[in-house]
């Protein structure tokens, strides 16, 4: 079974790679400065508490509190970066 610091790291992978991607794409990135205000905000929450709690990493997913408070913060860093794609592709069909 898989442990949660090791999935919380591959599903951080992927979130900064999807990120470095839209810094590619975007033209002007300081108009989503308040959505990575966030974003690094939530981060720094869940890293913060793995550092602070390191038996954390070695927890199995499952049915407990620290499964489900990643999956809430995955769940809102995902939410975030729909809305900033959603107003940039709103922003190129403007043009």
């Amino acid at each position: 079974m898989y442990k949660l610091g090791y999935v919380k790291d591959c599903i951080a992978t992927l979130l900064f790679v999807v990120l470095l991607l839209f810094f590619i794409i975007v033209r002007d990135v300081n108009k989503y400065k308040l959505f990575f205000i966030i974003g690094l905000l939530l981060v720094i929450l869940v890293d913060g508490a793995f550092s602070l709690h390191p038996n954390y990493h070695n927890v199995i997913i499952g049915y407990n509190k620290l499964t489900y408070f990643i999956l809430f913060i995955g769940a809102l860093l995902l939410l975030l970066l729909s809305i900033m794609l959603f107003l940039e592709i709103s922003y190129y069909s403007k043009i």
